[in-house]
């Protein structure tokens, strides 16, 4: 098997550095350049810094790999023209941002989608699907009070439950019914009672901590717990090592599930992803939308449902994170990844938005 080559477009020697410490991995070699080579088919990825991006100009639309801009920013009109459409996928603006190394590794081995990548190991993510307008208001007042239970201040809040409408919103209106589970899901472990929450059940090797309470018809992960003051989500569960998308990681005999809500927290970051079974959103679609909330100063221009589309609600989602990750399976499923700063209160601007990706790939 050949190695895997990633190249790596930069006269920084830390950055440098820092790229070989992340893809110090079997089957990986970096390639040092300091321009854009014109081979690059066999490529994972190619990562260019701000110089190498403004010397490379057009050329960059002729990779055949993944590109991802390091150490620049979405005020400069260059690279959003450069990002509507692949193989400029990927901008981070701050190189030593934890954010690069994960890119890196998901391009590198494939491994797309779960908001779990985002958060230090073993942080509790919450799940709970969504089909009506009914379970999309149940889930962001589930969510709001959550973060205000793990100390997220009012503003953040204020912003998630936003983000989390609007990402439901487009979900649902553009994400078709469900008829079922594949036929080729495996059934989850069978439940253990738990006393004194009828119809409640823990799957085997994992926790409820103390005042935490399992409600009717759910279950906790495998491997997870419940956070102190919350309790396990009505009718939802997700299967070992799935991605807890629709059509992934349903049990059997769910129904019509059309979006899938997560969430969790580490100290640095509150994450949530949306994930619905559409698999049709464009990147040029997301780059159109977030020109348009950097132009508009995030005020968009009124427009009747019909005009929404599955793009408006990146527009404003766009306002309210510092970080946007679209994963796209295509024809088959999309997760939409939003990090919220813990230590930063304040409403992010278009150029304050540390990082912006998208991920696709084809269905097998």
């Amino acid at each position: 098997m050949r190695p895997r080559r990633a190249i790596c477009v930069t006269r920084d020697a830390a950055l440098r550095r820092l790229v070989e410490r992340t893809l110090a991995m079997p089957g990986v070699t970096v390639e040092y350049c300091e321009r854009a080579p014109e081979h690059t088919r066999d490529a994972v990825l190619v990562l260019v810094d701000r110089a190498a991006r403004v010397a490379a100009g057009e050329q960059l639309r002729a990779i055949a790999a993944p590109v991802v801009i390091v150490g620049d920013d979405l005020e400069d009109d260059a690279v959003i023209a450069a990002m509507l459409e692949p193989p400029v996928s990927h901008l981070v603006g701050d190189p030593g941002d934890h954010d690069l190394g994960i890119t890196l590794q998901k391009l590198v081995s494939g491994d797309l989608f779960g908001l779990e990548k985002y958060l230090l190991g073993g942080a509790p993510i919450g799940e709970r699907a969504v089909a009506s307008d009914a379970d999309k208001r149940r889930a962001i007042g589930e969510v709001c009070a959550w973060a205000e239970t793990i100390g997220a201040r009012s503003p953040t809040v204020h912003r998630m439950a936003s983000v989390v409408d609007e990402l439901l919103m487009n979900a649902l209106h553009r994400a078709p019914a469900m008829p079922g589970p594949p036929s080729d899901l495996a059934a989850p472990p069978g439940p253990l009672d738990l006393p004194g929450a009828p119809g409640a059940s823990v799957l085997p090797g994992t926790s409820v901590l103390p005042g935490t309470s399992a409600l009717p018809g759910t279950s906790v992960l495998p491997g997870t717990s419940a956070l102190p003051g919350t309790s396990a989500l009505l009718g939802t569960s997700a299967l070992p090592g799935t991605s807890a998308l629709p059509g992934t990681s349903a049990l059997p005999g769910a129904s019509a599930r059309r979006a899938v809500l997560r969430w969790g927290a580490d100290g640095e970051v509150i994450a949530i992803s949306v994930g619905d079974s559409c698999g049709t959103l464009r990147q040029r679609d997301v780059i159109d939308h977030i020109r348009r909330a950097r132009s508009e100063s995030g005020r968009p221009r009124p427009e009747s449902q019909a005009q929404r589309g599955a793009g408006l609600g990146i527009y404003l989602v766009f306002a309210n994170v510092s970080s946007l990750v679209i994963n796209v399976e295509g024809g088959r499923r999309t997760e939409v990844v939003c990090l919220f700063d813990r230590a930063r209160p304040g409403r992010p601007a278009a150029s304050t938005v540390r990082a912006l990706h998208v991920f696709q790939t084809r269905a097998p």
